[in-house]
């Protein structure tokens, strides 16, 4: 369930210890994946300082300490490659995996999600995936407001430095619900032919949790996310 220590949305992780970790296991990918983590560190950083480690370097017992921002897919990343089974959103067959759906985009397909650790519940995990090099980088175009999730191709460009959308589309996203379960609907516009199967999140794994503090938002209309504001 989503409780006061883990509820979202993406920008949260940045409430609390939040280490990143880059993928080493693809070279095409490697310094992408470590230029894009290091973007993403200063983002909301104000003056912390948090950890970049590569993938291979990290510690066991980081994520009882720590949420991970995990930059690179199954392929790239070994701890993405560890905890994929588990999490609602992954890299298949060029596309991105929400659920049981596959939604193809183009050249620069990818997602960032925010989701309990499995191996952790009460600390998070944002995984940023993409299909290739060029679609990490796409991952900068993001607007500073975020939702859950978010799936994104060329298409955010427009996004680029803006709190919101604005301009820009993206494939889906919007909120987990209250049990971090992908909603019917993924929100925004999918493309043409694309007709997902019922969404199916992995729960996390047990834990005692609290009563959330606020029922799940749903996705503001296809095109924009609703200004982000917290209970």
């Amino acid at each position: 369930q989503k409780d006061a220590l883990v509820e979202g949305p993406i920008r949260d992780a940045w409430n609390g210890p939040l280490a990143f970790v880059y993928g080493t296991l693809d070279g095409r990918q490697t310094n992408a994946a470590r230029e894009v983590a290091e973007y993403f560190r200063n983002r909301w950083a104000g003056d912390t300082r948090y950890a970049l480690l590569a993938d291979r370097a990290v510690p066991r017992s980081l994520a009882r300490t720590h949420s991970l921002f995990l930059v690179g897919s199954k392929e790239s990343n070994l701890l993405v490659r560890k905890l994929d089974s588990a999490l609602p959103f992954g890299i298949e067959k060029g596309a991105v995996r929400a659920g049981r759906a596959l939604l193809p985009g183009d050249a620069e397909a990818g997602f960032m999600c925010i989701y309990p650790n499995p191996e952790n519940p009460d600390r998070y995990v944002v995984v940023l995936s993409a299909v290739t090099a060029a679609g990490l980088f796409r991952a900068m175009s993001l607007p500073l407001q975020l939702p859950d999730f978010i799936v994104f191709d060329s298409r955010l460009a427009p996004a680029a430095g803006q709190q919101v959308l604005s301009d820009a589309r993206v494939l889906a996203g919007g909120y987990f619900d209250r049990s971090w379960t992908l909603p019917d609907k993924l929100g925004d516009v999918l493309l043409p032919g694309v007709v997902p199967a019922p969404p199916s999140a992995p729960a996390a794994a047990p834990s005692e949790r609290r009563t959330p503090s606020s029922d799940a938002r749903a996705p503001a209309a296809p095109g924009h996310f609703r200004p982000l504001t917290r209970p």
